[in-house]
Parts: structure tokens; C-alpha cells; sequence
């Protein structure tokens, strides 16, 4: 199969005036181990918070980071997260970045490599600089060799499969939550199934849906209308708009066994902590850049022998059973994308998802 490679992409970044522009870069195919044609980017809650200029501040950064697309190019063997061969024409998610190999975290970490403070990541990269990476919001991407990719299934469409890279960040934290330090094989405890998420955004209700395939009981808090409803459509039909309603209360009354924030703001910690049962656990994963301080008890915790875990990013190894996850229910899952723009509306894509009247926004990028 033969694809045209382009040599000048088309891209979104954001300039040195931190507002979205687009650009045309020069792309060396002789350079990578592959290229990418992207078909899809979606817009995530990470690229909102560096518009506003928290976390990175390269200038210009290419944005986007949740892509997917067809190899148009190989020029040597490309990694892939589950092991599967790649080849020219296969549709795949980018793991959008790779790490050093040689720092601290990398040496004892390896299998996270999201740790390493050296990575380099697409959407948070200046393309014009040596070893810079185009985002996912551009028409073709060079692959590293370095980076993995995930094929997609059949029956996935790519506007679906735009949903794996943030699946895998649900995964890895429904996991640290129902993992941990709290069983004892000769007592029996485990750390229960009674889950609470604050924030269904996309991260949150992912999260939610998790959490509900492998057996536990969700409940959401989510202010937001539309946003509730869209958590009913897919099956997490337990939801309450704060942890004032009278419903909630009644419910919470004994505490929750685990409860996971995924809404990034940090007044809704307080509320979260104060929502766990004794010898509970609390999955903090919607604060990936600062954002402000909240002030707490730690007796609560103490008091309470309450665990509190941090969550950030999925491994490579989630890509398969992000897959897996999807490939039982696309349709369902499909029901997370709730508007589509063109890469020429980038910028009304971005407006749409500060609005949160929405929920997955994806860009078409060819």
C-alpha cells in the first residue's frame, strides 16, 4: 500500500501570544521511524489548562496529544504497545510520548515512563525546535523511534478511537484505587466496592465506567445537567449534582470505600475527603497542574486511616485494555464525543470545551 507522505503539515499551536494560530511546518520523513496521517485529535482538559497558561510554557507548543491515524510511512520497525506488528496502512493511537532512559525514574521506573521529567511529549512540544514533536493537531505527525502505537481494531472507528489515550488515564487510576495497602489475606478485607467519582467531564466519567465494568457500584457528583445526562445514557444511572443533595447524604451517611476526584478544582478535595468511610480511599487525578490550594485537617486523615493516592497518566501497557474495553461497546463508548470539528474550527472546538455544555470534543485533522 502506497500513501502520499506530505512534507508541509499543517498545524494548531499556540504562539508566543499564547493564542491558537496555525502554522505550516516542514516535515524530514527520513528522520523518524514512521509518519502518521492523524484523522482525529480530541481536545483534552490538559490542553484548556496550558491555554490558560498553566503547566508547560514552551512557546509555541503544538497542540494535541489524543490522536489517532493510518502509517503512511515506515522507515524501520515501529514499537507497539501490545506486541502486534505495524505496518503501512494500519490505523493506530500514538502513546504520545517517550522518555529518556537514563534518569532516576526511568532506571527504576521504566514501565512508567510518564515519570521521566525529560520526556518528550506531542501537545506539549515546540515543533520548530530540534527534536521538537508535532501535536496531534496537525495533518501528519513524524513517529520517534522511541514512541509505541496502538493498532486499532475493525471495529472501532478512528472518531471512537480517539477516546483510548484518555481511557488508559481511567484505567491506571481505577487500579491504584482498588489496589493498595488495605487487604490482609487472613482477615478478608478488601477495600470494598462502594465508589464515588467527582467531576463526569470526560476523565470522570471514563472513570466511572471503569470502575463499573470491573464490578464496583459508582455513584457520580456532577453539577453540570447535560453532563448527568450523558452519564445516565451510559449506564452510570447513580448520580447527584453535590454532595449537599439530601439523597446523597443518606447514601454517604456510612462513607464511601473509595472516592476518586476527577474535576481539578481544589474546593471539591475538602468535599471528597469528607465523602470516604474510615480505612477508605481517595484517588486524587483531576489536578495534573496547579491550580490553587485548599486548606485541610490532617487528623481527618490520620484519624480516619485514610489512604490518599495520586494518579496522572496511563502507562503503554493500559493501550490493550483500553481496546479491549472499547471493542466490547463501541457504540456505547461513542456516546462520550459529543461534537466534531473541522482542524480550520480548531479554535470553536477549544471555545466549545471551556464552556463544559459538552463533553468529548474531537478535531478532524485531514
Amino acid at each position: 500500500m502506497t500513501v502520499d507522505i506530505q512534507t508541509k503539515v499543517a498545524t494548531v499551536i499556540l504562539n508566543e501570544s499564547n493564542e491558537l494560530d496555525f502554522a505550516n511546518v516542514e516535515l524530514k520523513p527520513e528522520t523518524y521511524a514512521g509518519v502518521v496521517e492523524v484523522s482525529y485529535n480530541g481536545i483534552c482538559g490538559t490542553d484548556l489548562h496550558i491555554l490558560e497558561g498553566k503547566g508547560s510554557k514552551t512557546r509555541p507548543v503544538s497542540i494535541g496529544h489524543e490522536f489517532v491515524g493510518r502509517v503512511s510511512l515506515l522507515n524501520q520497525f515501529i514499537l507497539s504497545a501490545d506486541g502486534s506488528n505495524i505496518n503501512v496502512g494500519d490505523r493506530v493511537a500514538v502513546v504520545p510520548g517517550y522518555s529518556c532512559g537514563n534518569c532516576v525514574y526511568c532506571r527504576k521506573f521504566p514501565e512508567l515512563d510518564y515519570l521521566c521529567g525529560n520526556r518528550v511529549v506531542h501537545g506539549l512540544s515546540n515543533p520548530f525546535k530540534e527534536g521538537g514533536a508535532l501535536g496531534g493537531l496537525s495533518t501528519s505527525v513524524g513517529i520517534d523511534s522511541k514512541i509505541y502505537v496502538q493498532k486499532i481494531p475493525d471495529n472501532i472507528s478512528d472518531e471512537v478511537a480517539t477516546l483510548i489515550e484518555p481511557l488508559t488515564v481511567a484505567i491506571r487510576a481505577v487500579e491504584k484505587a482498588i489496589s493498595g495497602s488495605k487487604g490482609d489475606i487472613d482477615l478478608g478485607f478488601g477495600i470494598g466496592s462502594k465508589v464515588v467519582v467527582f467531576g463526569l467531564g470526560p476523565i470522570g466519567l471514563m472513570t466511572a465506567m471503569v470502575a463499573k465494568e470491573v464490578g464496583l457500584r459508582v455513584i457520580g457528583i456532577e453539577p453540570n445537567a447535560y453532563r448527568r445526562e450523558v452519564a445516565k445514557e451510559v449506564g452510570i444511572t447513580e448520580v447527584y449534582s453535590s454532595v449537599y443533595q439530601k439523597e446523597f447524604e443518606d447514601f454517604i451517611e456510612e462513607g464511601a470505600d473509595i472516592v476518586i476526584e476527577a474535576v481539578g478544582e481544589p474546593h471539591i478535595v475538602k468535599d471528597a475527603l469528607y465523602s470516604i468511610r474510615k480505612a477508605g480511599r481517595f484517588v486524587v487525578l483531576g489536578h495534573f497542574f496547579e491550580n490553587g490550594s485548599v486548606e485541610l485537617d490532617p487528623s481527618v486523615i490520620c484519624r480516619n486511616d485514610i489512604e490518599i493516592i495520586g494518579s496522572v497518566l496511563g502507562p503503554r501497557q493500559a493501550y490493550p485494555k483500553a481496546v479491549r474495553l472499547i471493542e466490547k461497546d463501541p457504540e456505547r463508548w461513542g456516546k462520550l464525543i459529543s461534537h466534531t470539528f473541522p482542524l480550520s474550527e480548531t479554535k470553536a472546538a477549544f471555545e466549545l470545551a471551556k464552556t463544559k455544555e459538552c463533553m468529548k470534543v474531537i478535531v478532524k485533522c485531514k
